[in-house]
C-alpha cells in the first residue's frame, strides 16, 4: 500500500462537506463527527462522477444529512451501498474507503468509459462489496490481504 498516489482531494468533517465546491470528479472521505470534535468517529466516502454520486459506508448506513444536502445543492443523483462489510468491533472504516477507491481505479482501467455513471458507480461498489464475506468478522483479514498490508 506504500507509495499510492490516490486521487483524494478532500478529507472533511461531516459539517464541512457543504463548503466544498463541486468538481466533475470528486473523492471525498467524510468523518461522521463535526469539526472541532476531539476525536473522529466513523469514516465514509463520497464519489462524484459527473451528475452522479455514490455514498459508501462499510456499515451500510444511510447517507448523512450533509451528503443529502450536498447532492441536492448540486443536483446530483445519489446512490449508496446497502450491504454491511465491517464488523462493529473493527476500526478499519477508513481503510475500507481507501480500498474502495483503489478498487475503482483498477475497475475503470478494465472497462470502457461508461455511458452512464449512475449504473457503473453502483455496479462498481457492488463488485467491491462482493470481495468480502457475509460473515463480517472475516472481512478485516480480507481487507488487509486486498491492501497487501
Amino acid at each position: 500500500m506504500r507509495g499510492l498516489d490516490l486521487p483524494i482531494r478532500n478529507i472533511v468533517m461531516s459539517d464541512r462537506l457543504l463548503e466544498l465546491p463541486l468538481q466533475p470528479t470528486m473523492n471525498v472521505i467524510i468523518n461522521s463527527v463535526v469539526a472541532g470534535s476531539p476525536k473522529g468517529k466513523h469514516w465514509t466516502m463520497m464519489l462524484v462522477r459527473g451528475k452522479y454520486s455514490l455514498h459508501f459506508d462499510s456499515y451500510a448506513g444511510n447517507p448523512t444529512t450533509s451528503v443529502y444536502l450536498f447532492c441536492k445543492k448540486h443536483d446530483l443523483t445519489l446512490c449508496h451501498n446497502k450491504f454491511i462489510i465491517q464488523s462493529m468491533r473493527s476500526t478499519n472504516c477508513g481503510l475500507f474507503c481507501v480500498a474502495l477507491l483503489i478498487y475503482e481505479l483498477s475497475w475503470k482501467r478494465q472497462r470502457v468509459q461508461p455511458a452512464c455513471w449512475s449504473n457503473s458507480l453502483y455496479e462498481m461498489s457492488n463488485d467491491f462489496i462482493n470481495l468480502f464475506d457475509a460473515d463480517v468478522n472475516k472481512n478485516d483479514a480480507l481487507l488487509m490481504k486486498y491492501l497487501n498490508v
